[in-house]
């Protein structure tokens, strides 16, 4: 929760992805069919308070400038993966005095270490859904599924979203996956950075 609190996603999403990307407190984008999405409590604050939270957070987790964290975060080779990469472990050392390793690799290695689980403690991800439902973006932190690269495993979780499969109306489908997202944000395994954008060329001019 500290690493997500420490990250000023109004900041990377005006400087540096910078096409009007909004930024995220959750999993499910806005806008996705029958469905409101859940978010952080902490979404609201400002960014001051949430670094206030972050070192808080961090403090009690039994980290200090005398015993920093050591943490390494990966992401594939691409320009603006870089900067965005930098530009987060440069908020972690500069709030909470974390110490930093940036690994950048090729895509088939990053994707090789990050199946893994093992090796990865941080690594960079994004989804695009394949349909305008909740659920396609929910399920990649299902205990089984196949693109759960975060390997997160949460009876809980899997319980609410095989709940909302099974549920009697769309209203009590919404509502679990409302709270399975909830439960999932709780657990703070996937800091949600910014929601992409498309970008069409309308009129040449």
């Amino acid at each position: 929760e500290a690493l997500s609190l420490a990250i000023d996603r109004d900041k990377l999403t005006r400087y540096i992805t910078g096409l009007g990307e909004t930024p995220a407190y959750g999993v499910v984008p806005p806008g996705v069919a029958d469905y409101r999405p859940a978010s952080l409590p902490w979404a609201s604050a400002t960014q001051a308070q949430r670094e206030r939270l972050a070192r808080e957070r961090y403090r009690a987790a039994g980290y200090s400038s005398a015993k920093p964290l050591q943490i390494e975060l990966r992401y594939n080779t691409s320009t603006p993966h870089r900067r965005m990469n930098l530009a987060i472990a440069a908020m972690w050392r500069e709030v909470l005095g974390a110490h930093v390793t940036l690994r950048n690799e090729e895509w088939k290695v990053f994707v090789g270490n990050r199946k893994q689980r093992v090796i990865t403690q941080v690594f960079r991800g994004g989804w695009i859904a394949d349909v305008n439902d909740a659920r396609n973006f929910l399920a990649n932190f299902e205990s089984g599924s196949v693109t759960n690269w975060s390997g997160v495993a949460d009876p809980g979780f899997d319980a609410l979203m095989n709940a909302a499969d099974n549920a009697p109306t769309p209203a009590m489908r919404a509502l679990r996956m409302q709270q399975a997202e909830t439960r999932l944000l709780a657990q703070h395994a996937l800091l949600p950075i910014y929601f992409y954008t498309s970008k069409h060329l309308v009129r040449p001019e």
